[in-house]
This record gives C-alpha cells, structure tokens and sequence, in this order.
C-alpha cells in the first residue's frame, strides 16, 4: 500500500485539447470498462471479466465508490484513460487506475492521478492510498513522483502440496 498526505496538492496539468474528462455515470460506466480493459490488457491478458460484473461490482456492491470523483478521459469518444475513486472515511483511495497503451508516457497517468488528488483534498479527505502490484515498476514510479510511499506490503505466498502419493 502506497499513501500520501493531501496537505499539498500540485494542480493537475490541464488536458491537452483533444481529450476530454467525464465522471461515471450509467452513461460512461461502459466508456470506463472499455479503458480499463484496454488499459490492462497487457497485465489481465485473456481473463477480462463480463462488463456488466466489472461495472455492477463498482455501481451496486462498492459502498464506498464515488464515481463524483471518478474519471474516464476520451479522445473523440474513444475511453483512453480512467481512474476510479473510492473514499473511506478521511482517506480517498485510488481504486484502479490506467492509460490505454497508445497514450502511455505522455502524462496522462499523472494528470489523471493529481486530478484525483484534488477531489480527495476537496472532499476533505487528509491522505490518499492505493495499492500497485509488485511487478508493475511503471505505474509505482507514476505513484512515488506523486509523492506516494510505501506504508506496507501485501504478500502471497503459495506452496506445492503433492497428493495421494
């Protein structure tokens, strides 16, 4: 788990002309799996969940989904970026976040992440937290130049039982 005081937040770069933002809705709810299934595509390889599950998991089991704070950025209708936003008491958490290939290294993670932030300050919140996986080295540096550290780690650990030998 990562986190970050929001005591000091840097305004997000605004979004270059092209793209455009949109908070979820039941409109925008497939825009966001759509990125999201894009965005991870080269992590989730062929296990992408039914896009009616994934958006249900978030509109009607995630008591704590704000999708007032949550994100898709669109070029020309297109989804090519989310963040989903969650907020726990005086902590917002960044639920899931991730850029379409296409429109990686160009900031838009970033932006996306510091826009996030701002909402949570507003909000009232007092830090921010996520959780990146071990082996994602890129998105944890997009999160540490945010000014997120580590609190702690989660581990699995999984062992080879034989059987009926």
């Amino acid at each position: 788990m990562l986190v970050r005081p929001l005591d000091e937040v840097a305004l997000p770069d605004p979004l270059p002309e092209d793209l455009t933002a949109r908070a979820w809705d039941a409109a925008s709810a497939p825009l966001f799996f759509q990125a999201y299934a894009e965005g991870f595509s080269d992590r989730l390889g062929d296990i992408v969940p039914v896009q009616a599950e994934w958006i249900a998991s978030y509109a009607e089991e995630d008591e704590q989904f704000r999708p007032d704070l949550s994100r898709v950025v669109l070029e020309d209708e297109k989804p090519v970026g989310f963040v989903t936003c969650e907020v726990d008491g005086k902590t917002g958490w960044i639920s899931q976040i991730a850029v379409v290939q296409e429109h990686r290294r160009k900031g838009l993670a970033h932006a996306l992440l510091l826009d996030a932030l701002q909402r949570f300050q507003q909000e009232g919140c007092e830090e921010a937290a996520l959780h990146v996986n071990a082996n994602n080295a890129r998105a944890a540096a997009v999160f540490v130049d945010a000014g997120f550290v580590p609190r702690l780690i989660r581990a699995r650990f999984m062992k080879e039982i034989a059987l009926g030998m």
